[in-house]
């Protein structure tokens, strides 16, 4: 039985194809890179088909882009229940910060704070 695509996979297929314009890539050179035609390319581009989550990682890859990159402003997508909201949003702010040192201090923290 087929998975219904969500407003999710639409707007991930949405930022593919404002990815792939802005760095000048054809949905052929996509397809090759990902093992997979070009009509694959659309439907994952149209919202036709969910893009994998090994597949979105290697395009996030072969762009130069973080796989957050697909997900960011995500948060006004209704899911269920909040607290996935909330993870992506505090994943995407914890990788935007460049210093490791600081990213261990947050992560302790937070440990803690739960009593880990």
């Amino acid at each position: 039985m087929a998975r219904r695509l969500t407003e999710m996979d639409k707007k991930i297929g949405n930022r593919l194809i404002k990815l792939r314009h802005s760095r000048k890539i054809t949905q052929q050179k996509l397809g090759e890179h990902l093992g997979v035609t070009f009509q694959q390319i659309q439907k994952y581009e149209n919202g036709t088909n969910r893009i994998s989550s090994g597949s979105l990682y290697r395009t996030a890859q072969f762009m130069g882009v973080s796989i957050l990159y697909f997900f960011q402003d995500l948060e006004q997508i209704q899911t269920k229940p909040d607290l996935p909201k909330k993870m992506y949003a505090l994943m995407y702010d914890l990788h935007r910060i460049k210093n490791e040192k600081i990213k261990k201090s947050i992560s302790n923290l937070i440990k803690a704070m739960n009593g880990l």
